[in-house]
């Protein structure tokens, strides 16, 4: 949900391939692409909006150091049923870790829609500070 976009529900369904360019245990690097249906339901409009999209994504996680990790994720969301719009997606993670299973991040999320179905803001963004716990050690 959004209420800076009034989306309310927002569902996708994929059909895609993808590959992992680096698997490695510090470090992963992945893209994928394929066909999408989008369904979605505003805060101020009882109807319901279905679009077919294409869809290209990246995935990236890696660490900095021993104590600091990255991890990047985007996606870009082209429209075949609505001439035009164009939606992405685009976070950002950087954790620390700390007493073996505990660490500290920030986030920054930002989601745009080139042609919102209803009249509402093109853009959103979250900032975020996570406080979390992991079972696997650190």
């Amino acid at each position: 949900t959004s209420t800076e976009q009034s989306l309310d529900l927002r569902r996708n369904f994929f059909l895609g391939v993808g590959k992992i360019f680096i698997h490695r245990t510090e470090e992963n690097l992945s893209l994928s692409g394929g066909f999408m249906s989008n369904r979605e339901r505003y805060l101020t409009s009882n109807t319901l909006f279905n679009s077919t999209e294409t869809y290209l994504s990246m995935h990236y996680n890696g660490k900095i150091t021993n104590r600091w990790e990255a991890i990047f994720d985007g996606g870009v969301f082209p429209s075949l049923s609505q001439a035009g719009r164009v939606r992405s997606n685009l976070s950002m993670d950087l954790k620390y870790k700390f007493l073996n299973h505990f660490y500290l991040g920030l986030r920054y999320t930002l989601n745009t829609d080139s042609q919102p179905q209803v009249e509402a803001s093109k853009s959103d963004y979250v900032f975020a500070i996570k406080f979390g716990w992991s079972l696997k050690k650190l």
